[in-house]
Parts: structure tokens; sequence; C-alpha cells
């Protein structure tokens, strides 16, 4: 799972008071349907036009080097176990 579950179901996210307030998800049905529409080479620029997509791609894969950056295991680990001896 890479958080694109709404893509399957644009109902999926919960929207911080959305009845509520009246917010709509008119945003992310569009991009939902981008992602699964867009041809292989209007992709880049029809998805980038309703999101960040180098960000967003610049996020995945940091969050994807530091929880799988086996020094940072070791660190946690560490953590967790001074946390339990304590």
């Amino acid at each position: 799972n890479c958080g694109l579950d709404f893509v399957d179901d644009p109902s999926f996210p919960e929207l911080k008071d959305e009845s509520e307030e009246g917010r709509s998800r008119a945003d992310i049905v569009a991009l939902a349907d981008a992602i699964s529409n867009a041809p292989d080479g209007a992709f880049e620029s029809e998805v980038g036009a309703l999101m960040d997509l180098d960000g967003f791609i610049t996020g995945y894969a940091i969050d994807d080097l530091v929880l799988q950056d086996p020094v940072l295991d070791e660190v946690r680990k560490a953590g967790s176990s001074a946390g339990a001896a304590g």
C-alpha cells in the first residue's frame, strides 16, 4: 500500500469536517480519474496539473529510504530496548 487507495475508491479518505463544513472531494475524484485514465505519454502533465508530483515522489523516496535504512533500524531497536529497560 503506497497511500493510493483513493484511486480505486475516492470516497475512502476521511475528510475532516466534510459534512459539517460542506467540503467537496471533487479534487480527489479528479486526481483519481487522472491517475487511472491518463495515457502514458500524458500522465506526468495531467497528474502534475492536479498535484505536486515531484514533491510526492521526493516524499515517497525519503519515506522509503528512512523506513528501509538498516542503520536507522538499529537506532530504533536500541531506543526500544532502552525504553523497555528503563
